[in-house]
C-alpha cells in the first residue's frame, strides 16, 4: 500500500509540472496577428488539433512516477 501511495502522489506532482510546464512555453512561444494583411479580424478560436502525444506524455509521466516511487520505498 506505501508504493501505491509514493507512486500516485509522484504521478500527480510529476502531471502538474508538465501541464504547467508545457502552459507556461505555449503561453511564452505565441505570438498574436495583430496586423493581417487585407484587415479582417477573425473572431474565430482554434485550438490546435488532436494528437497521441497527450497518451504517450502520461504514459512517460507514469513511468517516471514508479521508478521515483520505486526509489522512495527502498529508502
Amino acid at each position: 500500500m506505501k508504493r501505491y501511495f509514493a507512486f500516485i502522489i509522484s504521478f500527480i506532482l510529476l502531471y502538474f509540472v508538465v501541464q504547467i510546464g508545457t502552459g507556461l512555453l505555449l503561453t511564452y512561444g505565441y505570438t498574436p496577428n495583430m496586423f493581417s494583411i487585407d484587415g479582417n479580424h477573425s473572431q474565430q478560436v482554434e485550438f490546435g488539433f488532436v494528437s497521441g502525444l497527450p497518451l504517450m506524455l502520461i504514459l512517460l509521466i507514469a513511468t517516471l512516477a514508479h521508478f521515483i516511487a520505486q526509489k522512495l520505498v527502498k529508502s
